[in-house]
């Protein structure tokens, strides 16, 4: 658990500004079986995923989900009120670095997407940069659940580390969960 670089420019507090202590995980892929990743997890997290996928979710990865990633990702950023990058964001990245270093990936349940990611990777780390959710589901670990399928995709892709990029740290202000 360690403080990533941009933490740097963001530590002043502005008056009257809401904050919470920011971090990230690393989870380390490679040398690890799924297994010895998955036990890391805390015990809920990995409840949450085994129940998640033994209720029929589904994921897919691939550029072929990038419409369904952006649905998830816009409806997760106007529901916050936040700024929201266009899918030509998207797209020109995929363009630019490939199928080899980004991963789009979706959750689906009865084929509804109800969950996504984005990212962009090396062999040496994987960086989960935007995600999003939209739809009324009874998954609740639908994340979880495809956060740690892209993980093994990723596993088997070669890819050593995946990089949460960001998490709150202790935080119990529900305005800065999300």
């Amino acid at each position: 658990f360690i403080q990533p670089h941009p933490y740097a420019i963001l530590s002043a507090l502005p008056a009257g500004s809401r904050y919470c202590r920011f971090g990230t995980y690393i989870i380390q892929l490679q040398n690890k079986s799924e297994d010895e990743i998955l036990n890391n997890f805390k015990k809920n997290y990995i409840t949450e995923i085994k129940q998640t996928g033994n209720r029929g979710a589904a994921c897919k990865f691939g550029i072929e989900v990038m419409e369904d990633f952006y649905a998830c990702y816009h409806s997760t950023m106007a529901k916050a009120g936040k700024s929201v990058d266009d899918i030509g964001y998207f797209k020109s990245l995929h363009q630019h670095f490939g199928e080899k270093n980004i991963t789009i990936g979706v959750v689906y349940e009865n084929d509804n997407p109800i969950g996504s990611l984005f990212g962009i990777h090396t062999r040496y780390a994987a960086l989960y940069t935007h995600a999003g959710t939209m739809g009324e589901t009874k998954l609740s670990g639908r994340m979880k659940f495809l956060v740690w399928e892209c993980m093994k995709k990723l596993k088997s892709n070669g890819v050593k580390k995946f990089d949460f990029v960001g998490v709150r740290i202790n935080s119990n202000d529900e305005s800065l969960q999300g």
